[in-house]
C-alpha cells in the first residue's frame, strides 16, 4: 500500500467537498435498513448533524459508496458526528474504483471522536469510491452525520502554537425539579466547538487562497504533529482535528514590499471557525 501520510511538521486542511447533492450519489452494501427520515441520502449534505442511522445490519461489514460519475482526487477523507466507536466498530478501509476497488487507506479507531484521514492526494480519476467499516461481525447499528471527501492544502507556515486556540464545551441546560428548585443538567448532545488561527507575516499565496474561500465552508483542520495515521483522530491535549465553518477572516498588510514591487508583501492574518459538532 502507498504511503498515504501527510507531513506531520504541518499544518494541513481539508476544503472543497465533493459531497454534495448534486455531485454525488450514495449507496449501501450490507446495510438492510435506515430509521425513518435518516436514510444514507443525508450524508450528501455537508451538515453533520443531519444523521444517517442504521436499522440492521447483516451480511458482512457495512460499506458506503460514493459515485461522483467521474474522476475525482480526494486529499482527505472524514468521518463526522459518529458514534462507531461506542458501537464496536474500530477500523475504516477506503477504497476506489478505477476497473475495479483498490484499498488506498485504512485508519483503526477506537472511539467516537471525529476522524481525518490524511491520503496526501495519491490516489485520482476514481469515478466511484466506498468506506467500509470493520466491527469483527457484531453488526451493531450506528449513526454518521457526514463524510467528507476533498483536497488538502499543507501549509509552508505554521501558526506559532499559542496562534491555534481550539475550544469545545458542552451546553448548560437548566433543568427544574419537582419541588421547583433549578440544577444545571450536563452532557447536551451538541458540543460547540472554535478554533481561532493567526498567521504572522502569511505571503500573499495564502492570502488569497483564503479570500477565496466562502464563508460557511466546512472545512478541516489537521494540526501539526499529529498528522500520521497512528494519531490522526486521537484527542492530543486538546489539538484533534478540527471540523468546522469558515466564518469570518481578518487580513491586514504589514508590509514590506506590495504588487507593485520585486518585494511581495506580508500579511497579518486570523481566520475563525465554528465547529461543525
Amino acid at each position: 500500500m502507498a504511503d498515504y501520510v501527510v507531513d506531520k511538521t504541518k499544518l494541513t486542511m481539508a476544503y472543497g467537498n465533493f459531497v454534495n447533492p448534486t455531485d454525488v450519489t450514495v449507496s449501501t452494501t450490507n446495510i438492510t435498513a435506515f430509521v425513518a427520515g435518516f436514510g444514507a441520502d443525508n450524508l450528501k449534505y455537508p451538515d453533520p448533524w443531519l444523521l444517517a442511522k442504521t436499522n440492521g445490519i447483516s451480511g458482512g461489514a457495512p460499506t458506503i459508496e460514493f459515485d461522483w460519475g467521474g474522476g475525482v482526487t480526494p486529499g482527505c477523507v472524514g468521518i463526522i458526528n459518529h458514534n462507531l466507536g461506542t458501537q464496536g466498530y474500530f477500523r475504516v478501509r477506503v477504497e476506489d474504483h478505477t476497473g475495479s476497488w483498490v484499498e488506498y487507506a485504512r485508519f483503526d479507531f477506537d472511539d467516537d471522536s471525529d476522524i481525518f484521514i490524511p491520503i496526501n492526494n495519491i490516489i485520482g480519476g476514481g469515478t466511484k469510491h466506498r468506506v467500509i467499516l470493520d466491527d469483527g461481525g457484531a453488526d451493531n447499528d450506528f449513526y454518521i452525520g457526514h463524510i467528507f471527501y476533498g483536497p488538502t492544502a499543507t501549509f509552508n507556515t505554521n501558526p506559532p502554537d499559542a496562534d491555534f486556540i481550539q475550544s469545545r464545551h458542552a451546553p448548560h441546560v437548566v433543568q427544574h425539579s419537582a419541588g421547583g428548585a433549578k440544577h444545571v443538567a450536563f452532557g447536551g448532545p451538541q458540543q460547540n466547538g472554535t478554533l481561532e488561527i493567526s498567521f504572522r507575516r502569511a505571503t500573499m499565496a495564502d492570502l488569497k487562497f483564503f479570500h477565496g474561500l466562502s464563508n460557511g465552508d466546512l472545512l478541516g483542520f489537521l494540526p501539526p504533529e499529529i498528522g500520521n495515521v497512528a494519531s490522526a483522530s486521537k484527542q492530543n491535549w486538546g489539538q484533534e482535528p478540527f471540523w468546522g465553518y469558515l466564518i469570518d477572516r481578518v487580513q491586514a498588510p504589514v508590509g514590506p514590499g506590495q504588487m507593485q514591487t520585486g518585494t511581495e508583501g506580508k500579511y497579518d492574518m486570523t481566520l475563525f471557525f465554528e465547529g461543525a459538532v
